[in-house]
């Protein structure tokens, strides 16, 4: 798999207003992380490109599901992608695990969360 055709998509939140959960200050630190070692990884080094690749801390759902189908729209049919997250999860129902974003709330589940 060739530069050309891979790409990342990192998302990571380190607030959520779900619940009281507590923020996750290293989560900035592990986007950056997994975005360089990916994307930057040194001279020629680098798994996926840099000019397509996203990275996105503490955003809202409707930004985040945006910037996605963006990001999904402009990858070729045989390319590689590589979705990371970092933050909070919940379980909200007996096998629905989503991830939680900084906007997202119980009572709105389904716009709020992934």
């Amino acid at each position: 798999m060739s530069v050309a055709h891979t790409f990342l998509f990192a998302v990571g939140n380190s607030m959520t207003t779900w619940g009281k959960l507590s923020q996750l200050p290293g989560v900035a630190r592990d986007i950056d992380k997994v975005f360089d070692a990916l994307v930057d990884g040194g001279p020629g080094f680098g798994l996926a490109d840099r000019l397509r690749s996203v990275k996105l801390l503490d955003k809202g759902a409707r930004e985040v599901r945006e910037r996605w189908e963006e990001f999904i729209e402009a990858v070729e049919i045989d390319a590689l992608v590589v979705f990371y997250f970092a933050g909070h999860g919940a379980l909200v129902g007996e096998h629905d695990l989503r991830l939680l974003l900084a906007d997202s709330e119980r009572s709105r589940k389904e716009e709020s969360t992934l």
